[in-house]
């Protein structure tokens, strides 16, 4: 289901003839690594893995007020990107915690939000459950966060097929 879920994705890519770039923390590469079972260097523009966010120039109120681990932040990093030239632009900002006593609701969760330069966005969070949280390791969560938001970027582009048929 995956390898045909990346095929729609980049037959949609090379159909608007975009270029995608990817913005992780906590997967480390894990989801720009999952898109290469072909030669993709017409449709990638560029993968990017960050930990320190003051490199960025993102709003700073968006941090104070809602924090790097939010929804907000994230499509914030997701324009950033398309700002810099990227047609699509998915960004997956979370954390692999999953034993935060401080701050139990920022354990195991992940933001994935994918945005098009044409205004569409398809956004996802993703929370682990108390199960998750207790039996799977790292690699495991960053495939969990990684297969997701190859889920999120094919309804991106059923978002715009059906977009594109309605206006027919």
């Amino acid at each position: 289901m995956v390898k045909e879920s990346l095929e729609y994705i980049f037959n949609s890519l090379r159909k608007y003839g975009w270029k995608i770039s990817t913005i992780e923390t906590c997967t480390s590469g894990e989801f720009a690594s999952k898109l290469y079972i072909e030669d993709i260097d017409d449709i990638f523009e560029d993968g990017f893995i960050i930990h320190n966010i003051d490199k960025y120039d993102i709003d700073k109120t968006i941090i104070n007020e809602y924090g790097v681990l939010s929804k907000e932040f994230t499509e914030a990093i997701a324009d950033l990107f398309l700002e810099k030239g990227s047609d699509v632009s998915i960004a997956l900002i979370g954390t692999l915690n999953v034993n935060n006593p401080d701050d139990p609701e920022k354990e195991g969760i992940c933001y994935i939000c994918a945005k098009t330069k044409t205004g569409i966005k398809q956004e996802m969070p993703v929370k682990l459950c108390a199960e998750q949280k207790k039996n799977l390791n790292r690699d495991s969560i960053k495939t969990i966060y990684a297969v997701t938001a190859i889920s999120v970027l094919k309804f991106l582009f059923q978002q715009i097929e059906e977009k594109e048929k309605s206006e027919e």
